[in-house]
């Protein structure tokens, strides 16, 4: 694997005002980034997010109704869309959930240690749990590091 320069990387970012409307981010790379987004890092694996992918060629005005007049073109003109969103909550529906699914992914020498992540994971959700402002403020931390991964993949 080659060594990433990521000083270099930080020096040509720049944000895209404009996009060109007669070209188009490939199916490949737009799979690419979506997988970036389904393994970035999260608190205690807690992934407390949502990804709504629009194609803005097959759907060219369903977001224009929420976004501010001035940023219509860069919805019209680009490919896609990703709408980041956070969880309204971390029930237990949800946790069982995430366990299972690491569980069943193999991530785990055995169900101790799914346990053992599982009782972590719950710590965590519940230390930041207090309010539905307090657990917003968590999440939201979460998916900046998901964006944060998409940003650094797209550049």
């Amino acid at each position: 694997m080659s060594e990433v320069d990521i000083a270099s990387i930080s020096e040509k970012r720049y944000t895209t005002k404009y996009y060109d409307g007669s070209k188009e981010v490939s199916k490949s790379d737009l799979i690419k980034l979506l997988t970036v987004l389904r393994n970035s890092p999260s608190s205690v694996n807690s992934q407390p997010w949502h990804f709504f992918i629009i194609n803005n060629k097959n759907n060219p005005n369903l977001l224009l109704s929420g976004v501010l007049d001035f940023n219509h073109s860069r919805i019209a003109d680009s490919t896609y869309t990703i709408v980041f969103c956070i969880r309204k909550s971390m029930d237990n529906e949800y946790l069982e959930h995430l366990t299972n699914t690491e569980i069943n992914d193999n991530r785990f020498e055995n169900l101790d240690i799914a346990q053992e992540m599982d009782k972590g994971r719950r710590y965590f959700v519940e230390l930041n749990n207090s309010s539905s402002e307090e657990l917003k403020n968590w999440e939201s931390k979460q998916l900046y590091l998901a964006l944060g991964q998409f940003m650094f993949a797209a550049a």
